[in-house]
C-alpha cells in the first residue's frame, strides 16, 4: 500500500501574474516484518493524504508480534539501492539518526505500534519509507 502526498507550491512571477506548481511528494510507507507462522500482522495508515508544503506526514505503524520488541524507520530515495536507516524505537526509546535529528520525531513503544513524523515537507521527502518490527538479542 503507498501513501501518496501532494505538495502545492505557489510561486509569483515579477510580472504581476501568478501560477501553481503542484510538486508531488510520493511518500510510499510499507511495513515490512519477518513472522515465522500465521498471524502475524503490521498495520500502516494512512493510506493517502494530501498535505502543503512545510506541513508535517505522520505514519503509524502496528504490529501484533509479541516477541518483537524494536521498530525500525528507513528511507530509499528514487535512483538509490540501498536503504539509509532513519531511526528506532527499542521498547518506549528512540533513537534517530543524526541526518533526521531536525526532520523527523519517533513516537510509540516498538512492541505494539511506533509513529514516525517528518517535519516541514519538502520534495526532497519524496521517497519510500519502511518500517520494519523485529525482535533483537540483547
Amino acid at each position: 500500500m503507498a501513501l501518496t502526498i501532494t505538495v502545492n507550491r505557489w510561486q509569483y512571477t515579477a510580472c504581476k501574474s501568478s501560477f501553481t506548481e503542484t510538486l508531488l511528494l510520493n511518500l510510499s510507507f510499507i511495513c515490512l516484518f519477518a513472522a515465522s507462522t500465521f498471524g502475524n500482522i503490521v498495520y500502516q495508515t494512512p493510506s493517502k493524504s494530501v498535505k502543503d508544503r512545510d506541513t508535517s506526514a505522520v505514519f503509524i505503524c502496528t504490529h501484533n508480534i509479541g516477541s518483537y520488541f524494536q521498530m525500525m524507520w528507513y528511507k530509499q530515495t528514487q535512483g538509490t539501492l540501498g536503504f539509509k536507516l532513519m531511526g528506532n524505537l527499542n521498547g518506549e526509546t528512540d533513537q534517530i539518526e543524526t541526518e533526521f535529528k531536525n526532520k523527523i520525531f519517533l513516537n510509540g513503544n516498538g512492541r505494539r505500534n511506533g509513529t514516525l513524523t517528518i517535519k516541514n515537507l519538502t520534495v526532497d521527502d519524496s521517497a519510500v519509507y519502511f518500517c520494519a518490527a523485529y525482535d533483537t538479542v540483547l
